[in-house]
């Protein structure tokens, strides 16, 4: 009886008294915030390429309509820094997640999305 009692609780403490895995302060919002206002070089450090590069390529592909704005999940900078952040470190998208403060299914989603929006741009403009 007590080993069904163990798995009982051991079932109940893994599925339903989850504790939350996104518990930074710094939101993935407000990283990007307060790397794009920090110090310049910080910018090219974490996504390798310049403040004036990176806020042009997003208002471009803004304006092109090739990656919609949700500002309520992540923004078109948000995504875009994932992946600049995802190709010039070579991370991992578990340690994008914890960066971001996103899950995996987001990250993952915003990473396809802005990648497939550099690739239309990349086709439009060659």
């Amino acid at each position: 009886m007590t080993v069904y009692v163990a798995i009982v609780a051991d079932y109940i403490q893994t599925h339903y008294l989850k504790t939350p895995m996104c518990t930074s302060a710094l939101s993935g919002k407000s990283y990007v915030q307060e790397t794009l206002e920090g110090h310049p070089q910080t910018c090219y450090n974490m996504f390798c390429m310049a403040k004036h590069v990176f806020l042009h390529l997003c208002s471009e592909l803004k304006r092109m309509h090739l990656l919609e704005e949700d500002t309520r999940i992540v923004s078109i900078q948000e995504s875009i820094s994932v992946l600049l952040y995802i190709l010039s470190h070579n991370a991992d998208m578990r340690v994008i997640g914890n960066r971001f403060q996103h899950s995996l299914e987001t990250i993952q989603q915003r990473f396809r999305r802005a990648l497939r929006a550099i690739h239309l741009l990349g086709c439009l403009i060659t």
